[in-house]
């Protein structure tokens, strides 16, 4: 099975670090993308936030990144 069939693509990775953004914290795109730890570390983070697009979109990943 081709791993890059399930990853997430950047306009969600872009979508997320927006919303992380509005919440005043930085992300940065490519390390999501190549840093499973530090893609997890910032997706959880988003997954607590009480906004609820943010929340909404970090899960989404998650559930990506955790197959």
């Amino acid at each position: 099975m081709n791993t890059a069939a399930l990853a997430p693509d950047l306009l969600t990775w872009i979508d997320f670090k927006w919303l992380m953004a509005m919440q005043g914290e930085r992300v940065h795109v490519e390390r999501l993308q190549t840093d499973r730890e530090y893609a997890l570390l910032c997706l959880r983070r988003g997954a607590e936030s009480r906004n609820a697009t943010l929340r909404t979109c970090a899960c989404r990943l998650l559930a990506t990144l955790e197959r």
